[in-house]
């Protein structure tokens, strides 16, 4: 007898062929990536924002002075670095007023540190640091002032008070004894004792609310390495007095002491010099093309402070409106000297014409722009 076929039962909704089932999956997983991606290119791209921000954060100014600009070009650590000291008796008053003021320099190519300390009773072209009715929103004037005064480029500011000094000086731990290599010494065993994370964030947060400066988080923490890998032997403290000094009469028979830029010059031309530039050997020529005399003696001073070898000092032929750097080198983007003094000075620079070249391979041409930038 036969059996009976089994009826088969009617596909319902979800009873799709094995073809649709596996281009629902697929459409799905099509979905799921594209949102997953999507997830992870939003989260990427939160990071990196956030990324940019820190290190963007850590680069900037800790705590910029009242009246200031920020600092254009980063300092990587490997070039010298000449920060401005100023310390105030109170930086919460308003006739606060300049207790002791010292230029700092520090050459991670020579492992040197050579503190440079000037009296405040000193007068500079503009007068005393002191003789001013706002202090605390003078620094760049200050720091202005200084630098055409000595002839050196100053790259940052360091401002504190009494309180400043104080509260850094007890969480650390270290109270300065007088005897500077000593005390660098004992500033070294501090910071190696500060160098846990709370460590590292209390001496940020003593800095940033004690100190004016345009330093970056980075750029101090480059600083303390670069002073904890110094030896004493090559740590230097000079004090503008005596041979540095000359004193000078006013038409009102008052008599002010003024730095002797001759004697200040003999003598630290070589501290100050910059190593890249001195080996270079490179023969500049100096021309004003200015209205106003003087011009060639007062570059050929900061040039001559940092290395550089003048040869000449003289007037153009024309009167130029902008300053510009003439070079008869062969590659003048691989030069040091030319880096540096279109970066200090801001002038741009075209090559020579060899036909035309005396002895120097660089001719420094001073520009009216230059009388309004203050030289």
């Amino acid at each position: 007898m036969l059996k009976k076929t089994p009826r088969r039962r009617g596909r319902t909704t979800d009873d799709k062929p094995n073809w649709q089932r596996s281009q629902k999956q697929h459409a799905v997983r099509k979905w799921v990536y594209r949102i997953g991606f999507t997830a992870l290119s939003l989260a990427i791209l939160f990071s990196s924002i956030q990324l940019f921000t820190f290190i963007n954060h850590i680069k900037s100014p800790l705590s910029a002075a009242p009246g200031t600009d920020s600092q254009t070009e980063y300092w990587s650590g490997s070039e010298r670095l000449t920060t401005l000291f100023l310390k105030l008796d109170d930086r919460d008053s308003t006739k606060a007023e300049i207790t002791d003021s010292a230029i700092i320099i520090i050459d991670p190519l020579l492992t040197r540190l050579t503190i440079v300390s000037i009296p405040v009773t000193v007068s500079l072209n503009s007068g005393q640091l002191n003789n001013t009715s706002d202090v605390l929103h003078s620094v760049q004037a200050i720091r202005h002032n200084v630098s055409r005064e000595l002839a050196i480029p100053i790259d940052r500011y360091l401002v504190t008070d009494v309180k400043g000094m104080t509260k850094l000086s007890k969480d650390l731990g270290y109270f300065p004894s007088g005897q500077l290599r000593d005390d660098i010494t004992d500033l070294n065993q501090k910071l190696d004792n500060a160098r846990s994370i709370f460590g590292i964030k209390t001496l940020k947060n003593d800095i940033a609310e004690g100190f004016w400066t345009d330093l970056s988080l980075t750029e101090i923490n480059t600083i303390l390495k670069r002073v904890k890998n110094l030896s004493t032997d090559n740590i230097e403290l000079n004090v503008l007095s005596g041979q540095f000094l000359q004193d000078k009469s006013l038409p009102d028979k008052r008599s002010i002491s003024t730095i002797n830029t001759e004697a200040f010059d003999e003598y630290f031309k070589e501290k100050l010099s910059n190593p890249d530039i001195t080996e270079e050997h490179v023969k500049i020529d100096v021309l004003n093309a200015t209205s106003t005399p003087g011009m060639a003696v007062k570059i050929a001073r900061y040039i001559e402070n940092s290395g550089g070898e003048i040869i000449n000092l003289g007037n153009h032929a024309e009167k130029k409106e902008y300053c510009y750097i003439q070079t008869f080198i062969e590659n003048p983007d691989e030069s040091y000297t030319v880096r540096y003094l279109t970066s200090l000075f801001r002038c741009p620079v075209e090559a020579g014409d060899p036909t035309l070249q005396n002895r120097a391979d660089i001719v420094f041409v001073i520009g009216t722009d230059m009388l309004n930038e203050g030289y």
